[in-house]
């Protein structure tokens, strides 16, 4: 069944408030001879790619504050990931001649929910390294949700489903990573948004690679995805 739902507005801003979304390969821009329309995109495919604009900006800018008050590297590297996940977003955006919602303040958002969930998240990190990582992985478990349910809905578009498996590659990556360091504090790591056995089947996966949406280097080091 084709939905609007998002699992990140809806999963992820209820479990935090009850606790303690790359470049898309084979598509190159204005390059040769300028940038071409796609087209228009149906009810259910155009909520989708908006709210992920924002989703990824979201991810971004919560990585961004976490960098700057745990000096982590890790923070730094996944939030450069996501610059990347929302140029890719931004350059579908202007495939199907869409205004951008975006706004280019970190941690200012169009959508309240996020707003809401961004000051949230952000309040979590902020309470300790240990809680940083743990609203991070949550923000990765909701968006590979939030990536699947617009899989899902984007019917007969190759153009979306690469860029959506391509975020959804990176994610996992992201996931792995922030896990990764959650256990090397030597805690268990318990899925948030998922079932806990998707959960395990990613982690027991390495790395992914492919397009822009590969990982460099194991796991906690967040990877260039």
């Amino acid at each position: 069944m084709r939905t609007r739902r998002s699992h990140l507005a809806v999963i992820a801003l209820s479990a935090v408030f009850t606790a303690a979304p790359l470049l898309a390969a084979g598509f190159n821009g204005g390059q040769g001879g300028g940038q071409q329309v796609l087209g228009e995109l149906d009810e259910f495919e155009l909520p989708h790619l908006l709210y992920m604009r924002e989703e990824e900006k979201l991810a971004r800018d919560v990585y961004i504050m976490m960098q700057e008050q745990w000096d982590a590297v890790l923070f730094g590297n996944v939030a450069d990931s996501e610059q990347r996940h929302m140029d890719a977003v931004g350059d579908a955006l202007d495939r199907y001649g869409l205004e951008d919602p975006a706004s280019d303040r970190i941690g200012v958002f169009n959508d309240g929910i996020l707003q809401s969930l961004y000051d949230t998240l952000v309040d979590q990190g902020a309470v300790g390294y240990q809680e940083a990582l743990l609203a991070a992985a949550l923000i990765e478990e909701t968006d590979i949700l939030d990536l699947r349910q617009a899989l899902q809905d984007t019917i007969g578009n190759p153009d979306l489903e690469m860029l959506y498996s391509n975020l959804q590659r990176g994610s996992r990556n992201h996931l792995r990573a922030f896990v990764g360091e959650i256990e090397r504090l030597g805690l268990v790591y318990a899925a948030q948004a998922m079932e806990q056995g998707e959960v395990d089947e990613i982690l027991g996966q390495s790395m992914e690679r492919g397009g822009n949406g590969g990982g460099q280097g194991g796991r906690g080091q967040g990877g260039r995805n």
